[in-house]
């Protein structure tokens, strides 16, 4: 199975459905811990119950168990893209690329490039960097994806290659790399080679494994035969120096948004002592005394989705009828523990 830390902090981060808002994750942890104790079944059944009633992140969890198998669970190709197509519907880049995966691939789908091309584009579009990694692939050969009578475009893949890089992904840094190495789609450029590769070398180490890493040291050895000690060394000094674009908004989009729902979460109660009045009734009160925290939030999303205001509006969206019930259940608790409201 993939590192499940990862997958959740790449749904926080990327869609920001706020899923961090929920105040109690228990159910989902108590199935994966099913999962990792060996209790497959037990846990299979949680997750399902969970995504069934409209949990992305347990439908992303089944997906990704039925496609690695974990346990006595077997590989289940048709099964995992069932739910990486019910994660993409909801409009999920996370799922948008597992399902385009399914469809290069050909994993429970007949295989189709054109499919999975234009489901990376939806998720690449809305700034998932593995997505951006594989649009490249097609820009630079079309023929991984069966495209038929479309000339390759160095330039333009080497541009997806960048925003996947910019953002920390060390498969769009290794390959970029050695797109500067080569000259291709870019101008040659040894000691940005020679960053982007070194980054690589890093990123793939902390995320996926020591062969990785190596494949792409092996590569930036070479390189250093072609380079002077000046330019190894300028090499050195961007890799130190080098900060990921949107690391703000990376770190602080999930802190905002647990602010905006401690802020909810505390005017309900405080609302909920003070009157009487149906919770329902008081759940856009409740809201509206949250805008400036609302609004830090959004100014994340933005940040993080400068291209795509549609998709910010709907998340923001998202939050309230997530946190609908919530509310209503605190406006209610606070008024049964006041004592007032009988």
């Amino acid at each position: 199975m993939r590192v499940i830390a990862a997958r959740i902090c790449g749904l926080l981060c990327i869609v920001g459905l706020a899923l961090a808002l929920q105040a109690d994750a228990a159910p989902i942890d108590d199935a994966m811990l099913a999962l990792v104790s060996g209790d497959s079944a037990k846990g299979i059944s949680m997750l399902r119950a969970l995504a069934e009633n409209g949990d992305i992140q347990a439908a992303i969890f089944l997906g990704d168990t039925y496609h690695d198998g974990t346990g006595d669970i077997p590989k289940d190709y048709v099964e995992s893209t069932k739910w990486y197509r019910s994660v993409a519907n909801h409009g999920v880049p996370m799922g948008q690329y597992d399902l385009g995966r399914a469809y290069f691939g050909g994993e429970g789908v007949a295989r189709n490039g054109a499919e999975a091309l234009k489901l990376y584009h939806l998720a690449a579009d809305r700034g998932y960097a593995p997505a951006q990694v594989q649009v490249a692939h097609a820009y630079t050969d079309p023929r991984l994806f069966d495209l038929k009578g479309i000339a390759e475009n160095p330039a333009e893949g080497a541009k997806w290659l960048r925003r996947a890089a910019e953002q920390g992904d060390g498969d769009g840094q290794g390959v970029l790399g050695q797109f500067y190495e080569d000259g291709k789609g870019v101008q040659q450029d040894y000691v940005q080679a020679y960053m982007w590769e070194t980054l690589a070398i890093a990123s793939m180490e902390s995320k996926k494994g020591k062969y990785f890493a190596d494949e792409v040291r092996a590569a930036r050895d070479e390189l250093t035969g072609k380079m002077s000690k000046s330019q190894i060394a300028e090499g050195e000094r961007l890799a130190e120096n080098w900060q990921p674009g949107n690391i703000r908004t990376q770190v602080t989009i999930k802190d905002t948004g647990r602010t905006v729902a401690a802020c909810f979460i505390n005017n309900a109660r405080m609302y909920g002592a003070q009157t009487c009045q149906p919770p329902a009734n008081l759940v856009g009160a409740v809201f509206g005394s949250c805008a400036r925290e609302e609004a830090a939030y959004k100014a994340d999303l933005d940040a993080q989705h400068p291209n795509d205001p549609v998709f910010v509006d709907e998340v923001m969206t998202k939050i309230h009828e997530r946190m609908s019930n919530s509310v209503q259940a605190a406006l209610l608790d606070s008024q049964i523990k006041s004592g007032r409201c009988r």
